[in-house]
C-alpha cells in the first residue's frame, strides 16, 4: 500500500505575529506602504457625511482589520513611527476630502506626546479639519504628557474624539480628564439595542451627559435600518457603520437618497413628535402599478400579509392591500398634528382601524407609511408628561 505524502502548505508570513512585525516595520523604513480607506461619520439630522475616519489596511482585502499589525508593533521601536507614518498619510490626504468635511485619525494615546507622532502632526499646517480620535484598550497612562500634547495640538485647531467608550479603558474618567468634542459610543453597545432597553438606558445616559457637556456623542458599528432609527429616535448626532457602505479608498459625501430622506424624517421625530413627519417610515413596503397592470416592486421587499401601498403611474397611492385584499387609503401629510391624524384613524370601520396611513406629499405623491399605533403612543407619552398648571394636593 502506497500512502501519498502531501507536503504541508506553508502559512503566509503576514499571517504571524512575526510576519506583521516584518510589515510593519517595512512600512516604517518605506520599502512597503499601507493605505487608507474612509468611513463616512454621518449627521443623523442632517443626512449628510459631515466626516470621515481614515481606517489604515495592511493587506488587499479591504476589510481586513488593522488591529492584529498594531497589536504586533506593540512595545516594539517601531509602534511610534507605524502611526507617525499613517497620520501623515491621513493629513496629506485631506485635500481630496468633500468640502467642509473633516478628517478623523486614530492614534493610541499613550503615543501621542511621541517625538514622531507629533512631527508628523507638524507637517500639517492648521487642523481646524481634523479629529484626534484616541483609541485604547488599555491604560492610557502619561496623563501629564498626553494632555500636553493635547494642548498643543489644540491650539492648532484640532478636536479630539474618545473612542470605544463603554468597554475596556475608555470611560467617564477619560471624559472628564480629556474633555472631547465627540465621543463614540462602542459597537459592542449598539448591537441588539432596539431589543435591549439596558443598552437603550445606557446610551440615553450618555448622550444626556454629552448634550449638557456640549459634547457630540457618536454611535458606531450601526449596521442595520432598525438600530439607526433608534438612535435617530433618541436624538444622537452622529453616527458610522455600514449601513451607509463599506468603507471606501476614497472619501465620498454621497449618502444614498432614501437613506438620506430617512434620517431626516427620523430627526423630524426628535424636534416634532406632536407632528406626522416624526412618525413617517420611508422605507414602508409599495409597489407601483405599471401600465400593464402588473404590481412592480419599488422601496421595501414585499412579504405576504404585509401591508403594501398600491401606486398609480405618477406615485399616488392608490389602496392599500393585505394579502390579496385592497382596502382604501387614508392620506396624511407630514405637518399634520398627530392627535388629529390618529382622531381620524379611528373613524374607519373596525376591520381597517389600525392599517398604516399613507404620508403623501404636497403633490399626493406617496413618502411613506404612518403605524397608527406609533402616533397613540406618542399621545400616551404626552399624557404622561407633567404640565406646569396641574397642582398635587
Amino acid at each position: 500500500m502506497v500512502t501519498a505524502v502531501v507536503p504541508a502548505v506553508p502559512r503566509p508570513r503576514a499571517a504571524t505575529r512575526a510576519g506583521r512585525r516584518d510589515d510593519v516595520h517595512a512600512i516604517v523604513l518605506g520599502t512597503r506602504t499601507a493605505r487608507l480607506v474612509y468611513q463616512p461619520l454621518v449627521d443623523l439630522h442632517r443626512g449628510t457625511a459631515v466626516g470621515f475616519e481614515a481606517l489604515a489596511r495592511f493587506t488587499p482585502r479591504t476589510s481586513t482589520s488593522p488591529g492584529p499589525w498594531f497589536a504586533a508593533a506593540v512595545d516594539t521601536p517601531d509602534a511610534a513611527p507605524l502611526e507617525a507614518v499613517l497620520v501623515a498619510a491621513a493629513l496629506e490626504g485631506r485635500s481630496a476630502l468633500p468640502l467642509g468635511c473633516y478628517v478623523s485619525i486614530n492614534v493610541t494615546p499613550a503615543l501621542l506626546s511621541s517625538r514622531e507622532v507629533l512631527r508628523a502632526f507638524g507637517t500639517g499646517g492648521d487642523l481646524s479639519d481634523v479629529v484626534v480620535e484616541l483609541t485604547e484598550h488599555a491604560r492610557f497612562g502619561h496623563g501629564g504628557e498626553l494632555a500636553q500634547a493635547v494642548t498643543a495640538l489644540r491650539q492648532r485647531g484640532a478636536r479630539f474624539a474618545l473612542d470605544d467608550v463603554g468597554v475596556g479603558w475608555a470611560g467617564l474618567k477619560q471624559v472628564v480628564d480629556l474633555r472631547p468634542e465627540i465621543v463614540k459610543l462602542d459597537r459592542s453597545l449598539v448591537v441588539d439595542a432596539p431589543r435591549d432597553p439596558v443598552r437603550q438606558a445606557i446610551a440615553q445616559m450618555l448622550l444626556d451627559l454629552c448634550s449638557r457637556l456640549g459634547i457630540d456623542l457618536l454611535v458606531e458599528g450601526v449596521e442595520t435600518y432598525e438600530e439607526l432609527d433608534l438612535f435617530a429616535r433618541m436624538g444622537v448626532p452622529l453616527a458610522q457603520g455600514f449601513v451607509f457602505g463599506q468603507p471606501q479608498p476614497v472619501a465620498r459625501q454621497l449618502i444614498d437618497d432614501d437613506l438620506a430622506v430617512r434620517l431626516k424624517f427620523r430627526a423630524g421625530l426628535v424636534r416634532h413628535r406632536d407632528k406626522i413627519a416624526g412618525h413617517v417610515d420611508v422605507a414602508g413596503a409599495s409597489v407601483r402599478v405599471g401600465d400593464s397592470g402588473t404590481l412592480q416592486p419599488r422601496g421595501a421587499a414585499v412579504e405576504e400579509m404585509q401591508p403594501v401601498v398600491l401606486l398609480d403611474g405618477t406615485g399616488r397611492p392608490v389602496a392599500l392591500a393585505v394579502g390579496e385584499v385592497q382596502h382604501p387609503v387614508m392620506t396624511v401629510s407630514v405637518a399634520e398634528d398627530v392627535a388629529g391624524a390618529a382622531q381620524r384613524a379611528m373613524t374607519r370601520p373596525a376591520t381597517e382601524r389600525f392599517l398604516p396611513l399613507v404620508c403623501v406629499d404636497r403633490a399626493g405623491r406617496y413618502v411613506g407609511v404612518v403605524a397608527v399605533e406609533s402616533l397613540v403612543l406618542a399621545l400616551a407619552d404626552g399624557a404622561a408628561e407633567p404640565h406646569s398648571e396641574v397642582r398635587l394636593p
